[in-house]
């Protein structure tokens, strides 16, 4: 018997994207590689399960940023994950934690008829589970960078992703009640770098008193740490959000997951269409796959791009991202 293909969230919001960028990804396991935010989330939910789990955060955060000395953005990523992830800890009392990074595999079933897919199953991994007056919580840690968005939360009662992940924690065996978020938030302010000769003569050619000017500095790195532990210590920096699971959630993710399955069993055979919308990609940046489409699969185009398994969210901690 053929074995099941592995659908996770990550690949199955791909697909819904673009379904080439879902072939490119997941069918030829190819990879621009990992975005400095991915990055900074992923440490972020690793300095969070060592909290959880009582262990020391701090080397968490300086293995994974251990080049920070010489590249300014992990310079900035460690002080942000750092203030962030303090906060979290000074302002939040430990869980009666039940499971931290639970990884799980459950069938993908017909709504209707309630027979399991041959074709697929349906992975993934959970922030953890937590016993909480007498109830178990799935807990999940999102990094969001508008907090202060009231569209934002409520936008998390329709989310598939956590809809899906309760509904495989109780084929699991694990009966959680409702979700718990913490929402922990990305600042937008940046380490003044100063002024160079030329900006100061610039700014002081338009002052009143020249000579009394003076040349702006870098701003420190204790100076930008201290600034975002101000910006931390705001309330709306870190948000918990308490969201019940009802049970037609759980059915329109199940149903959402069983369609999915059927389109893409369909796009192998033929085809995987091009959303010509999504090549712009979000927030400015292109689809990282647009130049392959673009070239018609170049071999050439192709070389760029790392070899990587396609679920990489599920690899063993240690291997290489």
């Amino acid at each position: 018997m053929k074995p099941r293909q592995t659908l996770t969230y990550s690949t199955l919001r791909r697909w819904h994207a673009c379904h080439r960028q879902y072939y490119w990804r997941v069918v030829r396991e190819l990879s621009p590689g990992t975005s400095k935010a991915m990055n900074l989330g992923s440490v972020v939910h690793s300095a969070l399960e060592a909290i959880e789990s009582r262990q020391a955060w701090c080397p968490v955060i300086d293995e994974a940023f251990a080049q920070r000395a010489f590249d300014a953005d992990q310079r900035r990523n460690h002080q942000i994950a750092t203030a962030m992830v303090g906060e979290y800890e000074r302002r939040y009392p430990r869980f009666q934690v039940v499971c931290l990074e639970r990884e799980f595999e459950v069938p993908i079933r017909n709504p209707d008829s309630g027979w399991p897919s041959r074709s697929f199953v349906f992975c993934g991994k959970v922030d953890g589970v937590i016993l909480s007056d007498r109830a178990l919580w799935l807990l999940e840690h999102k990094t969001a960078s508008n907090v202060d968005d009231t569209a934002y939360y409520e936008r998390l009662w329709h989310d598939w992703q956590i809809a899906l992940y309760v509904y495989a924690l109780r084929a699991s065996g694990i009966n959680v009640d409702a979700v718990l978020y913490s929402v922990l938030g990305k600042p937008r302010i940046e380490q003044h770098p100063g002024e160079t000769e030329f900006e100061f003569d610039v700014r002081r050619s338009t002052l009143k008193d020249p000579k009394r000017a003076k040349r702006k500095v870098p701003e420190t790195d204790e100076e930008f740490g201290a600034r975002l532990g101000e910006w931390y210590a705001r309330p709306e920096s870190l948000r918990r959000v308490e969201i019940p699971m009802r049970a037609e959630h759980i059915a329109r993710a199940v149903a959402a997951l069983w369609d999915s399955a059927k389109q893409i069993l369909l796009a192998a055979r033929i085809g995987y269409a091009q959303n010509l919308t999504a090549c712009g990609g979000t927030y400015g940046q292109e689809c990282p796959y647009a130049p392959i489409c673009a070239s018609g699969d170049s071999p050439m185009v192709v070389a760029t791009y790392e070899h990587a398994p396609a679920h990489r969210e599920l690899a063993p901690k240690g291997a290489a991202q």
